[in-house]
């Protein structure tokens, strides 16, 4: 009896038989565009586990299953009946039953047998049953019906992985690139959406490097860092690089028409990172490539059809765009191991992944990137840092604990030598001074603190109109409008005052001809510079760059020693033109691995990277990991007043009524969940006092957002407001962006 005609799914219904076909043709058209990033060996290993991991499917049990779905007439015998009774076992555990040992001896050492027989083992992640469970099913129930047909053994059962020990790294990596491709190709398969494979790298018979260097060169030569980086496309880099000088279509030249992955912190820059290479009008028309983050699905369902929407979601979910802008979290969770996880690492070997402003994450952040890189390194995937700024604590720490090899040429300066003089003050802004010059000037003044912020704004609007709000504590439509805002400010020929927080330190493409800024650790700094003549040499004698020592958010939001250690070495270049060289040296010498070694800065990152390589096999579910990635105490509200609004127009009610019905169309779930969406802000809720506090229940049972008794503040007409207002402040939380 042979099992390749026994049921495998039901919609559509598909034999074992037909499933494998299917997942053999995925198999060889991934193998066409990536294979020679694969061993024979990691290609025999997943060939095998292609073809064997579903044989598990002929137990009685999963066949009575399907047949009942299809309305066909069920399998009968008692005893197995019996045997089952309420007991379920997954069919990944009986799969490697039917491996052909002999013949996998011959091909494959001991180790990649243990990699084939778990990757089918854990191919799906269902609940967990015990070993003499599967032990007793394969004796009651396959070893009668197939033992005739099939060499069956049961001996795989003591190479089975156990949850939650330590399994070594190279075991894993090994054993991950099976599974995640296995994944991979099951749910395309599954999908019955063969572009969902890969989507062909080809556009018109060119790679997106070639598309991008063609439109360079049609109007000027390559600079220096494209050239560096086109050049040496085959090697790990770290590349520091000015703001304005082209690093992102270097990053893009070194990528080669590869799969790419290029990551920035800010939704709203992988937003405009993307535009420019998906846009054919103003940017490189490269229409194979994507965006990934957590508010992906509701911009493509703004931008397309239901079902063209939810097809680009699900494919960029499974990897299958040539070119992917996204967050790092969409890609670095695989770094605890997670059962589910190793499509990601399986993905990242045939790839090349860009770390763009790798400075703005935290140090635990920080220490699961480096780790990552480690693994896709090992695997044989390839990275790029490019970054403005780089802190030698980090290429100290992947010399010495990842001990990857890499290539850092020296760094790139704007041509613009001359962009930024600056004054040291100790503290608080000159207001009068900010009022006179925001008369002939645009004028920035970036806070370190909502509430400083706001302070701030207040006691400017009082001696001028044209002063302007910006924070993360606003509805998301209100910010989506004041990101809009200051961008047309930029560019217009109006002056005026925009006050704002660390926000716009990487994230909104701005210029202003002055800065007023609360001091802060080097590399934010000079972030917060790169916003005040970022692409023109300042004439003047006098400062335009105003830098303030309040220490506001010492403590709650910068470590103090690095704070103190960037005002230090700050102080050289009062009144002086800081120029781009100096900028560098500046960061430099504030991260220096000699300054940091006894840190909190550095203790907290290196035991973090210690304790990646300590995790066990599957110690986390994916939403644990997922978590722990983020490391980010939000929580979504809604202020009372605007919620009172919503509920008496019924929105509230037709918003639950959809949001929580599990029958819902995803499409029509989203469109709903994106409008209450509009309404909301994420928030720490440490910020709140005893007095202000968010409802312990959610809006809606299957979303958490809460309502909160507290003010908002925002005039839509004239775009102006302080917006949450919280009038009991826990002073240690104050560090909302």
């Amino acid at each position: 009896m042979l099992v390749d005609n026994f049921l495998a799914k039901t919609s559509p219904e598909q034999t074992i038989k037909e499933h494998t076909d299917k997942l053999e043709m995925c198999f060889h058209k991934l193998m066409h565009y990536y294979g020679e990033y694969f061993s024979e060996n990691e290609k025999q290993a997943i060939f095998i586990a292609l073809k064997y991991h579903d044989y598990g499917k002929v137990n009685y049990q999963f066949q009575n299953k399907l047949l009942k779905k299809l309305e066909k007439p069920l399998l009968h015998n008692q005893d197995l009946d019996e045997f089952y009774g309420d007991m379920s076992i997954p069919h990944g555990y009986l799969s490697p039953a039917f491996l052909p040992y002999e013949s996998m001896i011959g091909d494959f050492d001991k180790e990649w047998v243990i990699s084939i027989i778990n990757a089918i083992y854990y191919h799906h992640t269902r609940q967990d049953c015990s070993k003499e469970d599967v032990h007793r099913t394969l004796e009651a129930d396959i070893y009668p019906r197939f033992q005739n047909d099939y060499k069956l053994q049961n001996s795989y059962l003591s190479k089975v992985f156990k949850k939650g020990i330590f399994v070594e790294l190279d075991r894993w990596e090994r054993y991950a690139v099976v599974k995640g491709i296995l994944n991979r190709l099951d749910y395309v398969a599954s999908s019955n959406d063969d572009l969902s494979i890969e989507l062909d790298p080809l556009q018109n018979g060119q790679r997106y490097d070639e598309i991008v260097e063609s439109k360079l060169t049609s109007k000027w030569k390559l600079r220096s860092v494209q050239e560096e980086m086109k050049d040496h496309t085959d090697e790990n880099m770290i590349v520091v690089a000015s703001t304005g000088i082209g690093k992102t279509e270097a990053a893009l030249l070194w990528g080669r028409g590869s799969k790419l992955f290029y990551t920035l912190p800010l939704k709203v820059a992988i937003n405009a990172i993307y535009e420019r290479i998906h846009d054919s009008t103003e940017g490189y028309g490269y229409e194979n490539s994507i965006f990934l983050h957590s508010d992906s699905l509701s911009l493509l369902m703004q931008e397309d059809a239901d079902a063209d929407a939810l097809t680009k979601y699900r494919r960029s979910k499974l990897f299958s765009y040539p070119l992917t802008v996204c967050t790092v979290d969409q890609l670095f969770t695989f770094v605890y191991k997670y059962l589910g996880c190793e499509m990601i690492p399986a993905t990242l070997k045939y790839s090349k992944v860009v770390i763009d402003e790798i400075q703005s994450y935290s140090p635990d952040i920080l220490a699961k990137i480096l780790f990552g890189l480690k693994i896709i390194d090992h695997l044989g995937g390839k990275f790029a840092i490019v970054t403005a700024t780089f802190p030698p604590i980090l290429e100290y720490l992947i010399k010495n604990k990842t001990k990857i090899a890499y290539r850092k040429p020296t760094p790139f300066l704007s041509p613009y030598e001359t962009r930024h003089m600056i004054s040291y003050v100790e503290g608080d802004f000159d207001y009068l001074e900010i009022l006179r010059n925001s008369v002939s000037k645009k004028v920035l003044v970036i806070c370190n603190t909502v509430n400083r912020a706001c302070e701030v704004f207040q006691n400017l609007r009082h001696d001028c109109r044209n002063v302007h709000l910006i924070h993360s504590r606003y509805q998301k439509r209100h910010r989506d409008v004041l990101e809009a805002e200051i961008l047309k400010f930029s560019d217009g020929d109006e002056n005026g005052i925009w006050v704002s927080t660390q926000i716009v330190e990487a994230s909104l493409d701005i210029d202003f001809d002055e800065l007023y800024t609360e001091m802060c650790p080097a590399d934010n700094l000079l972030q917060r510079l790169g916003r005040c003549y970022r692409k023109r040499n300042y004439s003047g004698t006098a400062p335009n760059v105003h830098i303030h020592n309040t220490r506001s958010g010492v403590s709650s939001i910068y470590d103090p020693e690095i704070y103190d250690l960037s005002v230090e070495r700050l102080k050289q270049y009062d009144n002086k033109f800081f120029t781009e060289k100096e900028k560098i040296s500046y960061v430099e010498s504030v991260y220096s691995h000699e300054l940091l070694k006894n840190t909190q800065y550095f203790k907290k990152l290196l035991k973090e990277y210690n304790s990646l390589e300590k995790f066990a096999f599957s110690d986390f579910s994916k939403k644990e990991a997922t978590e722990k990635f983020r490391d980010i105490l939000t929580i979504t509200i809604i202020p009372d007043e605007q919620y009172d609004i919503l509920l008496n127009n019924g929105m509230i009610d037709k918003l639950r009524s959809v949001i929580d019905n599990p029958h819902t169309k995803t499409s029509r779930r989203q469109k709903y969940l994106d409008d209450l969406m509009q309404y909301t802000i994420s928030v720490n809720p440490m910020i709140f006092s005893k007095e202000i506090m968010p409802d312990k229940d959610s809006i809606c049972s299957s979303v958490k957002i809460y309502r909160v008794n507290a003010m908002y503040d925002f005039d839509e007409e004239s775009h102006m407001g302080v917006g949450l207002t919280i009038q009991s402040l826990n002073e240690n939380f104050s560090n909302q962006l």
